[in-house]
């Protein structure tokens, strides 16, 4: 009996250490183990119950993401909808621009937006981000949404977006901030200890990075359930944050010309945001 309870003691010490020093259960730097990489690439092809919950959004799930596309592009312009889903966002785009190609690892979400929303300028392909089927220099513009946090491989996937970009074009990211202090502030009455030593961590990691300028993407361990009423982003890997694309971008050669500041706390901690808005120009 003093045994189990020294051992147990033990393991809550260690559970506790753990959390305490790696709260976001980071697991890996700039990529994923294969094991990773193979188990999330079976699960976005085949979880039939995820692309039912993404038939059950509307326009206006994209509509933001529609309208700041809208601001770069015009009837002439080539767009590649990176990471497409169900293609609602990719036919969205198709309204205002020349020519839009959506792409998705899921022959299920193909499958669903070529029945769906393909049209005479808006086509579907089913292809991985870190191995896309097209030309370098191909589109006037390539974009995402709410996507990169689920790229298991952040730099790979970065340099295929920007090799199909035409020279003077853009790669444009919208997505989560998972490093924001301020998301955190939303959870403050439910775990309010839990949610300030997060704030504060994410905080100082963000800082950590602003300074050092190294562009290291870090990656968590995954929840990758075949539910129809999974957690927001329980599935994603990357701990997406803007700073870390901002030092990508510039280090590979290309310009940033619009950095965050979409909203008020964007305006004034353009990093701290709850949310990324990147324009990139090659």
């Amino acid at each position: 009996m003093v045994n189990f309870m020294r051992k147990s003691n033990k393991i809550s010490l260690v559970t506790l250490k753990s959390c305490f020093l790696n709260p976001l259960n980071i697991i890996g730097v700039d990529k994923v183990s294969a094991s990773i990489a193979k188990e999330m690439e079976r699960y976005y092809k085949t979880a039939d119950k995820y692309y039912e919950r993404l038939k059950s959004h509307h326009e206006e799930a994209y509509q933001e993401y529609a309208s700041f596309i809208n601001r770069y592009v015009s009837k002439q312009t080539r767009i590649l909808d990176i990471a497409c889903g169900i293609g609602l966002s990719t036919f969205m785009l198709g309204r205002f621009a020349g020519e839009v190609t959506g792409v998705d690892i899921s022959p299920l979400g193909i499958q669903t937006a070529k029945g769906k929303y393909g049209q005479r300028n808006v086509n579907f392909t089913c292809a991985s981000v870190l191995d896309l089927p097209f030309p370098d220099q191909e589109y006037d513009v390539v974009s995402t949404f709410l996507a990169v946090e689920h790229f298991h491989n952040l730099p790979q996937a970065l340099s295929e977006m920007v090799r199909v970009t035409k020279k003077g074009g853009l790669i444009i990211i919208l997505s989560p901030n998972l490093l924001s202090p301020f998301a955190e502030l939303y959870k403050l009455f439910d775990t309010p200890v839990k949610s300030v030593y997060l704030a504060i961590y994410k905080a100082v990691l963000l800082l950590w990075k602003s300074f050092r300028l190294k562009g290291r993407f870090r990656y968590r361990m995954p929840l990758l359930e075949n539910r129809f009423d999974i957690i927001s982003d329980s599935d994603a890997v990357y701990l997406s944050n803007p700073v870390d694309l901002y030092v990508w971008f510039i280090k590979n050669g290309l310009s940033v010309i619009k950095y965050q500041r979409e909203t008020v706390w964007g305006r004034v901690f353009p990093s701290f945001a709850t949310g990324i808005h990147i324009v990139a120009c090659k």
